[in-house]
């Protein structure tokens, strides 16, 4: 990729995307607006050993201290903009200066996940190869197409407001890092990662694996685990060092900020239940509750908090930790035995999938933890991932709900399918072609449902997340099993190296740490 050609035209796509995401600056905003808007004040306004004890909001500050400090950076743009968003008590403040510098910060900052796109797109060209759909496209347009201009992240942050491209960006660098063998660099972003967003604990387990057995395990000429070499002692220091950064000046009030963190008051599952297993299981509470005449649940309240089942049995947040850890081990204990690239990228997306669907008070909008990382291996799973996608970006519809929305999200969802369906070609079958034809009477039903069932409105919202539950259910099923009994597809590729390419260190699957030859004229990789 020259500079002078593909990378080019990345980037002019990635200002001309930027433009449209200008479009959309006076439309609907959630209560995240005001949660950002809240957290530029708090951290501008008050000193720092107040940041996570100020409450004049119901939105506090329950991001980890990265974070803080990025919000803190921001505010001094806002001054520029309008002072009066720094005001503490100056809730639910919406200027329309206040609206054009949240909406352009979102814009700016997703230039990082552009970036982020980009190296990934680098890594990925290396370690999976066309596989016949369209040999002459290039990954940085393919991950262009699925990441950077993909819908539900398009919706989640340019409308519905959040942050989410620029951490995505740091991911995606994260991983283009690791892949490639530069674990230090890589364990550096992740930990940066998590210090921003705590979400991405999710995938933790995966990365941790991963570096401690290219990194830090010393193998034999068979590539079995000898020892620990002392990169394990340099990667310990390099994540400790950004805790400490991060949470040092804090170091008073870490049960304070934990409390924030990790409140685990919240219930089992979010007001809008995300599509994961606990949406099956208040769904099926529901029904036996009626059936029954045993009462009725609380988890159709539509309020944030504990609720009680009428049913069956109440799950608390250790039953959750536990089921979820037992449903990682499989997973980790194949990328352990298999520590290639391509198993790496699988793992990361299957933790976090696993995350998902078995976690506590799980947000709808965690499924774009497994999306973005999906695409990455996209074209060695192209109906699952196109079933995910699409089950994926339908389970955040009811998050946009006033009249523009409700056309905009539409319009936004059948674009971008129509855009992954051109770059992964999913040969679906009958009963999976019937399955997406079934979005369009839910979400027919999604947006009428309050008039024609009035007594019943979390009825059009149990049936979206049901709905795209089975979906998404059956595809981490398929793609967890796929993985765990070695079926992912095997890449086999040999290509000449362009002169840039041979100064390049090249990825070794089995042992990414050692990056020796650098003047190879062919490469292969292959991943069992």
């Amino acid at each position: 990729m020259t500079i002078t050609g593909e990378t080019r035209s990345f980037w002019t796509c990635v200002l001309l995307v930027s433009v449209v995401k200008l479009l959309m600056l006076k439309s609907y905003r959630s209560t995240d607006f005001e949660v950002h808007r809240n957290w530029l004040a708090i951290t501008h306004s008050l000193p720092l050993e107040k940041w996570y004890y100020e409450s004049t909001s119901e939105w506090t500050l329950d991001y980890p201290p990265l974070f803080a400090y990025f919000e803190w950076i921001l505010s001094y743009g806002a001054l520029v903009f309008d002072p009066k968003m720094l005001d503490v008590q100056n809730l639910n403040y919406a200027s329309p200066m206040t609206i054009l510098y949240q909406k352009l910060t979102v814009i700016v900052t997703d230039v990082i996940l552009a970036y982020g796109v980009l190296e990934c797109s680098k890594v990925m060209s290396l370690i999976i190869p066309k596989t016949g759909t369209n040999p002459k496209s290039n990954y940085a347009t393919e991950l262009f197409g699925l990441i950077f201009i993909n819908g539900g992240l398009f919706m989640v942050d340019h409308i519905h407001f959040q942050y989410n491209g620029f951490l995505f960006g740091i991911l995606m660098l994260s991983i283009a890092r690791i892949s490639k063998g530069k674990c230090f660099q890589g364990a550096f972003l992740f930990a940066s990662l998590l210090s921003l967003k705590h979400i991405f604990l999710y995938i933790a387990p995966a990365i941790g694996i991963y570096l401690l057995r290219t990194c830090c395990i010393t193998t034999d000429r068979r590539g079995v685990p000898r020892a620990i070499n002392r990169s394990s002692v340099r990667l310990w220091g390099i994540v400790g060092s950004v805790a400490a950064v991060a949470f040092g000046p804090f170091y008073k009030h870490i049960p304070q900020i934990l409390q924030r963190l990790f409140p685990f008051k919240r219930g089992l599952s979010h007001a809008y239940w995300a599509p994961n297993i606990w949406a099956g299981y208040n769904s099926l509470d529901l029904i036996l509750g009626y059936g029954l005449r045993l009462g009725k649940s609380g988890a159709t309240s539509g309020l944030v908090g504990e609720s009680s089942l009428a049913v069956l049995p109440q799950v608390q947040p250790i039953h959750s930790f536990l089921i979820t850890a037992v449903a990682m081990l499989p997973i980790l204990w194949t990328l352990w035995r298999n520590p290639s690239p391509t198993s790496f990228i699988y793992a990361v997306t299957l933790t976090a999938w696993t995350s998902f669907m078995f976690g506590y008070h799980v947000h709808e909008k965690a499924i774009l933890n497994v999306i973005i990382p999906f695409s990455l291996i996209a074209l060695l799973n192209q109906n699952l991932f196109f079933l995910t996608l699409v089950a994926g970006t339908v389970s955040l519809f009811p998050l946009l709900f006033t009249p523009f929305e409700i056309v905009l999200k539409a319009v936004l969802t059948v674009f971008h399918a129509s855009v992954a369906s051109q770059i992964v070609k999913p040969k679906l079958n009958w009963y999976q072609t019937l399955y997406i034809l079934g979005f369009l009477p839910v979400y027919i039903f999604e947006n009428l449902g309050d008039a024609l069932i009035p007594k019943l409105p979390f009825l059009p919202l149990l049936l979206v997340s049901d709905y795209t539950f089975l979906g998404i259910g059956i595809c981490y099923l398929s793609l967890y099993w796929k993985f765990v009994t070695n079926q992912e597809q095997t890449v086999t590729t040999k290509k000449s190296l362009t002169p840039r390419e041979k100064s390049t260190p090249q990825i070794q699957p089995d042992n990414v740490r050692v990056l020796r030859q650098r003047s190879t004229k062919n490469l292969q990789y292959t991943n069992k």
